[in-house]
């Protein structure tokens, strides 16, 4: 069975940030959107919405090892409703996030695990950077730094 680089490097980096850097990291993010906030180029509704939008896309990705009827269905529904409501604002950013539809794998597809691990990351990988094209598109479109 092969094993990604992106999957090792992944394991590496999480396993070498301890709890209290990550939190670091997740307090430095808030403030940083703060700003954003501040700035009133949008609606604090708006600025909301993106950082729960980037906080989902983030423990989607991190966090869910392989979508199945029962696992991860938390992370994945979470990531889901905040693209529908960051769309919500799509007037008034002019702006949408494409929404991901995927048919979730039985449980009982272990004969074939490693290919539905391989369909899992394809799908983890596109609506990653889903989200985050949308971020780029609204930090060009508006001056800002999400």
């Amino acid at each position: 069975m092969a094993i990604s680089l992106r999957k090792i490097l992944e394991g590496f980096i999480m396993g070498y940030f301890s709890k209290e850097i990550y939190q670091r990291k997740v307090e430095w993010r808030h403030k940083r959107n703060e700003e954003q906030k501040n700035k009133k180029i949008l609606s604090e509704e708006c600025c909301d919405a993106i950082e729960e939008l980037q906080t989902a896309r983030h423990n989607f990705h991190c966090g869910s090892t392989f979508l199945t009827e029962s696992a991860d269905f938390n992370l994945s529904e979470k990531l889901y409703e905040e693209i529908n409501n960051i769309n919500s604002f799509q007037n008034e950013t002019g702006i949408k996030c494409e929404n991901f539809d995927w048919t979730f794998l039985p449980d009982d597809r272990d004969d074939n695990r490693e290919e539905s691990e391989e369909e899992h990351d394809e799908i983890k990988e596109t609506v990653n950077d889903n989200v985050r094209d949308f971020i780029e598109k609204i930090n060009e479109k508006f001056g800002l730094n999400y």
